[in-house]
């Protein structure tokens, strides 16, 4: 997948992208459960707090449903 950089300055970095917490995961953009395994080696990922990237997000799974 096409890796896009990330321009923003410093103040747009370390937090989760979701809530605004703790930068201490990241998550997949686009996620998972709209592609097929085997998954793309360099899947895109944004900075995300562990609550965020383990909690299950209805629209996503309701929309590859």
């Amino acid at each position: 997948m096409r890796q896009v950089p990330n321009y923003g300055d410093d103040q747009n970095k370390g937090f989760c992208v979701h809530c605004g917490g703790a930068d201490e995961s990241r998550d997949h953009v686009p996620s998972k459960v709209f592609l097929d395994e085997p998954f793309p080696e360099n899947l895109p990922v944004s900075p995300s707090c562990l609550k965020c990237n383990n909690s299950l997000w209805p629209a996503p799974i309701i929309t590859a449903s």
